[in-house]
């Protein structure tokens, strides 16, 4: 009598990129000047979920060797999760990312998509935040701030602070994303934010947002710019 066992079955399925996996793959290789690419697959054995995976690989980013790669890893699995359409959500279960240094190690890193969604929600006030200090918003930087951390008006005070680097390093143009942490801070998640600023005459200035992880407390609870 024969027994045939199922250990599982990983499939690499190789095609084109949709325009929205295009673009956050060319977002990622502008802010991290590396070279990317991409791979989608899956995994499945028996009584346990199939696995749906996008794999982003980033490779030769000397700015990627000299951060955290579990910040790294995580803005970039992030910038994929969001540049998905909503029903290209649903074709994945994780999102995998894989960094190549300039020495060639290789590191991996994976993050359910569960984990992205919650973390997506989180990311939009620190992006309606940044905004507010691109658009000179001080009453939204002030509805978006936690009134329990920070109990007093901050809008103007920081927007003069904006005033004097514009004034010495030129026209603000935007932010940049490029890490996520996770922090714990008197027994409460948080979620740090870092970016720069980025500015006409190419001066990048390193700035973080910390948001509350606590579902649908969405506030800032802290940020910090480096000048």
């Amino acid at each position: 009598m024969k027994r045939i066992i199922f250990l599982g079955i990983l499939s690499i399925l190789l095609g084109c990129a949709s325009e929205t996996e295009q673009a956050s793959l060319n977002q990622i290789a502008q802010i991290y000047d590396a070279e990317t690419s991409y791979t989608k697959g899956f995994s499945s054995s028996v009584g346990k979920e199939t696995i749906k995976r996008f794999t982003i690989k980033a490779k030769g980013s000397v700015m990627v060797d000299t951060l955290s790669p579990n910040a790294t890893s995580a803005n970039m699995a992030l910038l994929v999760y969001d540049g998905f359409e909503e029903k290209e959500k649903n074709d994945y279960t994780q999102i995998d990312v894989e960094l190549i240094s300039t020495k060639g190690d290789t590191s991996n890193y994976f993050f359910p998509v569960d984990l992205l969604e919650r973390l997506s929600e989180k990311s939009e006030v620190y992006r309606g935040f940044s905004e507010a200090i691109i658009q000179g918003n001080a009453t939204e930087i002030d509805v978006l701030k936690s009134p329990e951390r920070i109990p007093n008006p901050v809008g103007e005070q920081l927007l003069t602070t904006i005033s004097d680097l514009k004034n010495e390093h030129g026209v603000l143009m935007g932010f940049e994303p490029f890490g996520i942490l996770e922090n714990r801070n008197e027994g409460k998640t948080m979620y740090q934010f870092n970016s720069f600023l980025n500015f006409n005459t190419g001066t990048k200035i390193y700035y973080y947002v910390i948001v509350d992880a606590t579902p649908k407390r969405n506030k800032v609870e802290g940020f910090r710019i480096f000048f």
